[in-house]
This record gives C-alpha cells, sequence and structure tokens, in this order.
C-alpha cells in the first residue's frame, strides 16, 4: 500500500500544481510506472473510500488513486476549492471525529489535519494557490 501512496502523492502533486498528468518513471521513482488520467467525480474513488475520507462538497477533482493491499484499500486525491483552508480542514475533521478517528495536534494546524483509529488514517493538506485552496486528501483503512 505504501509503494501506491508514494506514487498517487507524486501523481496528485503534479496534477495539483497545475502540471500535464503524466508517467511517473519507474526508475526515477524508484516503484512501478502509473499513468495519472483526468477523472470525473464519478470516478473519485471506485466506491471504495471511507466515510471520513469523501469527496469534497462542491471541490474539483484534479486527480484521484485508490488501491486495495491485503485486503484493505486505500488512496489519495487532490482537489481545488474556492473555500478556505480553515472549511475544508474543518470537513474532513467533522468526518474523522464522527467516525471514531481521533486527532492529534499538529504543528501546521491551519493547513494540515491527521487523524487516526481502529477504522483508518487521513491527511489532509491544504495550500493556497491563484486565489483557491488546493487540497490533498490521503486515506487508509484498517
Amino acid at each position: 500500500m505504501k509503494r501506491w501512496i508514494a506514487a498517487g502523492l507524486a501523481c496528485a502533486v503534479l496534477a495539483g500544481c497545475g502540471a500535464p498528468a503524466s508517467d511517473v518513471d519507474e526508475t526515477a521513482a524508484g516503484g512501478p510506472t502509473v499513468d495519472v488520467q483526468d477523472l470525473d467525480a464519478a470516478a473519485l474513488d471506485g466506491g471504495q473510500a471511507p466515510a471520513f475520507a469523501p469527496e469534497y462538497p462542491g471541490g474539483e477533482v484534479v486527480t484521484s488513486i485508490s488501491a486495495t493491499e491485503g485486503g484493505k484499500p486505500g488512496g489519495i486525491f487532490a482537489f481545488r476549492t474556492n473555500d478556505g483552508a480553515a472549511k475544508v480542514l474543518a470537513f474532513y475533521r467533522e468526518k474523522a471525529l464522527a467516525a471514531g478517528l481521533t486527532a492529534p495536534p499538529v504543528a501546521s494546524a491551519e493547513q494540515i489535519f491527521m487523524a487516526q483509529g481502529t477504522a483508518g488514517d487521513v491527511t489532509v493538506t491544504t495550500t493556497p494557490l491563484d486565489g483557491r485552496t488546493h487540497a490533498q486528501v490521503t486515506w487508509s483503512s484498517r
């Protein structure tokens, strides 16, 4: 799962920054080749995402990757929204806490949210760019 998430992270960062979707070179990235395509919202997570990592309401999905390893799904997706980072993070905090996850304090609480529990883990990072909030959600189920 870590290999998929690492490859997905690299792809999501590229797509989230406005770079064209492209292959990740296996030699350069040290993992499998992953081709990221533009996805519509219906293809966000292949129906696997847990309640603590849903699509953000009104968010424009930039890229999405999900995988299952050992019967445990996980994924990563990036999106853009006109909402501020505080609103995005509050949305995911509410979903995570409702699912029984706990959120430890983090140094950069204004731009990141992390939570974990018996159901899984979620990390949400936000970046302001061009007057919009760009966010990346990484999740795994247990």
